[in-house]
């Protein structure tokens, strides 16, 4: 008995390192490109990852079995994050193009096999529909969690409250992870997340307001002129953790109904790149219409 418990912490301590390692590398990444080398690089590197974020995006919902949408999924990531890194993302307005390319994408179908080309085939009616929905869900998805973070660099106060909005969600996160370990009791949605818990989500306000007057106090310390204000601060901190806790659940239905445990396995003890970014796909829209 004793020796299996040792053995348990010790995978468990595997595990946690695992996750610091591949959490500093990730951050060391993100901070680099966030205060050194400025809003183009954060475009570029939102971009590569939300192109990443659609590819996992496409094997959780099988949009990877049709090939059209796969690969038309991944022009709309481009264009849509280009649109709106140079125009704002009231670009928003043009996603009622989404379910409609993938409604002619359809039709297109329907109009080879008309013509008897060959390898076309008609989807069923209920296979149609699930093709655009899953289309026009994970187009506004992947946008949401990274196609606003370029138009947030490019505000005045952008890499504060970038740096704001990462910090809430990382401290949220951990403070989350460690109280649901200490005290966690009563599950909050075992069905989409056994693992956690109330006492956990609770704890996640607290981390999650920290890590906004951590920042807070940092740029005000530095030039307080510029410095997001202390209430805006204390209230983003306040929002963020319902608002990650959202989004980590929202990610978590999407695994349940494609049958995966993780989105990907791009980073060691995190999984894929929804695994770890799904919190902030409601985060970074309001930092943006907030501020």
């Amino acid at each position: 008995m004793i020796e299996a418990l040792k053995r348990r912490t010790t995978e468990m301590s595997d595990e946690l390192k695992r996750r610091w390692t591949a959490a500093l590398i990730a951050m060391s990444i993100v901070a680099v490109t966030i205060f050194l080398l400025g809003p183009a690089a954060v475009f570029v590197l939102c971009l590569l990852l939300g192109i990443g974020a659609w590819r996992e995006y496409a094997r959780l919902t099988g949009l990877s079995r049709k090939a059209s949408f796969e690969l038309w999924g991944y022009a709309w990531v481009l264009l849509s994050f280009t649109f709106s890194y140079f125009v704002g993302p009231r670009s928003l307005i043009w996603m009622w193009l989404s379910p409609l390319s993938a409604f002619a994408l359809l039709a297109g179908e329907r109009v080879l096999t008309l013509w008897k080309v060959e390898g076309a085939v008609e989807e069923s009616p209920e296979a149609a529909w699930k093709l655009l929905q899953d289309f026009t869900v994970g187009t506004l998805y992947v946008f949401m969690i990274f196609g606003f973070v370029g138009p947030i660099a490019m505000k005045d106060q952008g890499q504060q409250l970038l740096a704001m909005g990462i910090a809430c969600v990382a401290l949220a996160d951990t403070a989350a992870y460690f109280g649901g370990h200490r005290w966690g009791k009563r599950k909050l949605w075992p069905s989409l997340s056994p693992g956690k818990t109330i006492e956990g989500a609770y704890c996640s306000f607290g981390g999650s307001l920290l890590g906004a007057l951590l920042v807070w106090l940092g740029y005000f310390l530095v030039d307080r002129s510029s410095s997001v204000s202390l209430s805006a601060s204390i209230f983003l901190g306040l929002a963020v953790a319902p608002l990650g806790i959202c989004g980590d659940l929202l990610e978590s239905l999407m695994k349940r109904v494609g049958g995966q445990k993780d989105s990907g396995s791009l980073l060691p003890g995190h999984g894929g790149i929804l695994d770890r970014a799904d919190a902030f796909v409601f985060v970074f829209p309001l930092i943006y219409f907030l501020f």
